[in-house]
C-alpha cells in the first residue's frame, strides 16, 4: 500500500474495514480516511473498531 503521512484515503466498498483501518494507521492522526459501504451494519462496525483502536476514520453509507 503506497499510503504515507499527509494522505487522504477514500475506500469505496469498505466492508469490514480492514483496508481502511490499515490506511488510517499509516496516514496518522491529522489526515483523513473515509470508508463508504452500502451496509449500515458494516459502517457502524468500522466506526466502532476505529474508535476502539484510538483511530480517526469516517464511515458513510452510500
Amino acid at each position: 500500500m503506497g499510503i504515507t503521512a499527509c494522505s487522504r484515503v477514500l475506500d469505496i466498498g469498505s466492508g469490514g474495514g480492514s483496508t481502511l483501518l490499515a490506511a488510517v494507521r499509516r496516514i496518522g492522526p491529522t489526515d483523513e480516511a473515509i470508508g463508504i459501504d452500502t451496509d449500515e451494519t458494516r459502517v457502524v462496525h468500522v466506526r466502532d473498531e476505529a474508535k476502539r483502536c484510538g483511530l480517526k476514520a469516517n464511515g458513510s453509507r452510500g
